[in-house]
């Protein structure tokens, strides 16, 4: 069986993170505080012929 997991932002207010943290607590979930991470993607390929045009 999992658990469930529940993602807080570190900027959440304070009384909202103890609320959530008892909650999760009640409940076995896992709860985990941290900023969200940037999602990088590779550059494009370069096509030196303008792509597939004619």
């Amino acid at each position: 069986m999992q658990s469930a997991t529940v993602h807080v932002l570190p900027s959440c207010d304070i009384d909202r993170l103890f609320a959530l943290r008892q909650a999760a607590r009640d409940t076995g979930a896992k709860v985990v505080i941290q900023k969200p991470k940037l999602v990088t993607r590779p550059p494009a390929p370069i096509d030196p012929d303008g792509g597939r045009a004619a």
